[in-house]
């Protein structure tokens, strides 16, 4: 009996080692296909990882295509583009004319010597133009025949030809610039003597010639409910002309940026 007890305990104790064996072989494979995973899923990301900055580069390399080509683009756009110049200053000129004639015409650099008619007055020729600042060379043409000014300042061109030439400012450079007719003068100029009256001599004109354009007489287009600006040197002025069996009374007023101008017919 004892013999048989102690075999079947070691048949017992072997049972249990085998399945201890069995157990740990097991486990142990359980391990490797762990690690097996593991392994896979370090490669799925380095993979992943690989792409994710291979994928970067290229946008970092068409970044800096990109950067490259407006680059290029800008500057050809901006050889063909034109420079931006600011918007040129216009000053209000009057030429005059006082030798007579019927038909008076301005030829000038600002006009490409292309004449234009002046207005007559009853003493002479008057034409008031907005010329750009700088100096312009002109001519009169008196019944067809070219002629300068000799109350104005001359010069000679390339060919020798005497031309008159003015020099436009700007109001500032007017204000700066020293006026020559404040001058100190010498006695000698002064006398008891009285001069006669020479030919050129004329008499001012009765109006000046701003003042023959008011509001009511300018072209108002399709819309005549809205007037161009008038100029500052026709407000307050009264203006009278007669129409047939009506006299006709405007004038134009301004208010800061406001102008009004008001008409009033009364008959005869």
């Amino acid at each position: 009996m004892g013999q048989k007890n102690s075999r079947g305990d070691y048949e017992t104790f072997l049972e249990e080692e085998s399945q201890k064996q069995t157990k740990k072989k097991k486990e142990k494979e359980k391990e490797k296909e762990k690690e097996k995973q593991n392994e896979k899923q370090n490669e799925k990301e380095k993979e992943k990882q690989k792409e994710k900055n291979k994928k970067n580069q290229e946008a970092k390399n068409l970044q800096e295509k990109s950067k490259q080509i407006p680059r290029e683009r800008r500057t050809s756009k901006d050889k063909n583009k034109k420079p931006q110049t600011t918007p040129e200053v216009l000053v209000p000129t009057v030429f005059r004319w006082k030798g007579g004639g019927n038909n008076v015409k301005i030829k000038a650099s600002f006009t490409n010597w292309e004449p234009i008619k002046m207005s007559q007055s009853e003493s002479d020729f008057t034409l008031i133009l907005n010329l750009p600042v700088g100096q312009h060379k002109y001519v009169y043409v008196v019944d067809g025949e070219t002629a300068i000014s000799y109350h104005e300042p001359i010069t000679m061109d390339e060919n020798g030809e005497m031309l008159n030439i003015t020099e436009i400012k700007t109001i500032d450079e007017e204000m700066l610039s020293p006026n020559n007719s404040l001058k100190k003068s010498s006695p000698r100029e002064y006398s008891q003597h009285v001069p006669p009256i020479l030919s050129y001599q004329t008499y001012p004109p009765k109006i000046p010639p701003l003042l023959h354009h008011p509001p009511i007489t300018l072209d108002t287009g399709d819309d005549p409910s809205h007037m161009s600006i008038p100029s500052h040197v026709i407000l307050n002025h009264l203006y009278s002309i007669t129409r047939e069996d009506v006299v006709i009374y405007s004038s134009t007023n301004r208010y800061k940026s406001k102008f009004v101008t008001t008409v009033l017919y009364k008959p005869i």
